[in-house]
């Protein structure tokens, strides 16, 4: 029952430069691309700490100035109610059924796609779980 579930934490750390490059990804309309449903989550995690640094790029000194390490942990639960603040690609594994990590990839994407993509992968022989094949997965909702 996900409305129940409550994630294990994770700890995490956001270089600066990494913030920085972040923030002028926001200002410049560019792709926000996590790399793993855990990278997904910590970015959907800081999301507002991150908006809060794209000002006016009149203003370039003070944002570099601002961008700083960000850490702490994360026990955010993303499952398909979940409306994403930042992440707009998501590269992931293809998940075992029932998990958290395919819960977030239902989130990102239409469950019915996802469910195609799955039987695609299976028809193919795609390796699943940890060190197996992996999707990219495109989002173009204005975020």
């Amino acid at each position: 029952d996900i409305q129940n579930h409550r994630m294990g934490k994770e700890y995490f750390e956001v270089s600066p430069s990494a913030v920085k490059t972040i923030s002028e990804a926001i200002n410049e309309k560019r792709r926000i691309i996590a790399v793993g449903t855990t990278t997904c989550r910590v970015l959907e995690t800081i999301a507002d700490n991150i908006k809060t640094l794209t000002i006016h790029p009149m203003l370039e000194r003070q944002r570099i100035f601002r961008a700083s390490l960000i850490r702490g942990w994360t026990d955010l639960f993303i499952h398909p109610e979940w409306r994403f603040k930042l992440v707009n690609t998501l590269i992931t594994n293809f998940h075992l059924p029932y998990g958290t990590p395919l819960a977030l990839v239902y989130a990102f994407a239409c469950r019915e796609k996802v469910s195609d993509a799955y039987n695609e992968a299976i028809s193919r022989g795609y390796r699943f779980y940890s060190y197996g094949d992996a999707m990219l997965i495109l989002r173009d909702d204005g975020i």
